[in-house]
C-alpha cells in the first residue's frame, strides 16, 4: 500500500449508546436529588446501581463501538468513549480473522485484528457505514488472512433462529404492553 492511501472506517451514530446513557445519567440525577429533598437511603442504592449500570453499559459501547484508520505505515484504533488513541504498526499485526458470532438479526461474521502478543481487536459489522471494505483495506495494508473462527455449536442454526424470533416476540409483546396502559 502506497504511503499517501488512506482509510478510515466510518462509524455509525450510535443512537442506542447515546440514548442509554443519557437516560441512566438523568435517572442517576433524579435519585440523588430525590437523596437530597427526602433524605432516604433507598435512592442512594437505586443511585449506585445506576451507576455501575451505566459503567457496565459505557464499556459495552466503548468496545463495540471504536474507529479506525489505516495512513502510511500505521494503523490507528481510537474508542469511543477514550479519548486516546492506539497506534499500531504493521510488526505489531499478526493478521486478521472472521468470526462468527449470534446477533440479534441471526449469525453474522466480524472481523477481529490480532495482534503479535495475543490480543483481538473487534469490529462489529452493525457500528460501521463502510464495512464491507474493511478485509480488502487490511489486505492492501499488508495484513493476513490468519483463518475464521466458527461457533463449534450442532445447534449453531437453531440458536440463531431463537435470537432472531426472541428479539421479534419482545419487541412485539412490548408494544402490547404498552397499548394495554
Amino acid at each position: 500500500m502506497r504511503k499517501d492511501k488512506k482509510y478510515k472506517l466510518k462509524l455509525k451514530f450510535p443512537y442506542e449508546a447515546v440514548v442509554a446513557l443519557l437516560l441512566l445519567s438523568s435517572m442517576l440525577l433524579v435519585c440523588i436529588w430525590q437523596y437530597f429533598i427526602k433524605g432516604e437511603y433507598d435512592y442512594l442504592v437505586i443511585a449506585l446501581g445506576i451507576f455501575i449500570a451505566k459503567c457496565f453499559f459505557g464499556w459495552l459501547f466503548n468496545y463495540s463501538y471504536k474507529s479506525l484508520e489505516i495512513r502510511g505505515e500505521t494503523l490507528k484504533v481510537k474508542y469511543w468513549l477514550r479519548l486516546n488513541a492506539k497506534t499500531l504498526k504493521r510488526q505489531d499485526i499478526k493478521g486478521y480473522i472472521i468470526k462468527e458470532t449470534y446477533t440479534r438479526h441471526g449469525i453474522d461474521y466480524h472481523i477481529q485484528i490480532v495482534l503479535v502478543d495475543g490480543n483481538k481487536i473487534e469490529f462489529i459489522r452493525d457500528a460501521y457505514a463502510n464495512y464491507e471494505r474493511l478485509e480488502f483495506s487490511l489486505k492492501n495494508f499488508g495484513v493476513r488472512y490468519i483463518g475464521s473462527e466458527n461457533i463449534n455449536s450442532p445447534y449453531k442454526k437453531m440458536l440463531a433462529r431463537i435470537t432472531v424470533w426472541g428479539t421479534a416476540i419482545s419487541a412485539t409483546l412490548f408494544l402490547l404492553l404498552q397499548l394495554m396502559k
